[in-house]
């Protein structure tokens, strides 16, 4: 396995699963696995960001596990633990949603940076 660049979680996580597909949005932008992705790659996670936004099922995973949580933590919650179960439901549900604005955060970061190059490139040949 590689080794994983800048990333917190990836090398605690590797004994668990694969830290390379771990997401993180850090000052210097997106990084998957801890490694800064190619603008090839970040097109393709926004196409495919794209069309998993407009299925029937991302609707579904992302309405569910909300609409569970609020039904244990507010009407069915006889203790603390039940709570923090819902709440951690939630949090699960943003975590997932937070990828995809990281995906299309890094998309809006990157075309700005290519815009500014450009742009002190045309003021450089004058």
């Amino acid at each position: 396995m590689p080794k994983l660049n800048n990333c917190r979680f990836c090398e605690a996580l590797t004994a668990v699963f694969d830290g390379m597909n771990v997401v993180e949005y850090l000052q210097d932008g997106l990084h998957i696995g801890g490694i800064k992705p190619t603008d090839n790659q970040i097109q393709e996670l926004i196409n495919e960001a794209h069309i998993l936004e407009k299925t029937s099922l991302w609707k579904m995973l992302s309405a569910t596990p909300r609409a569970q949580a609020v039904d244990m933590g507010i009407k069915q919650a006889k203790d603390y633990d039940q709570l923090l179960f819902s709440k951690a439901l939630i949090y699960v549900a943003d975590v997932q949603q937070s990828i995809l604005n990281a995906i299309h955060q890094e998309s809006q970061r990157r075309e700005a940076i290519k815009k500014a190059q450009e742009k002190k490139s045309l003021e450089d040949k004058k």
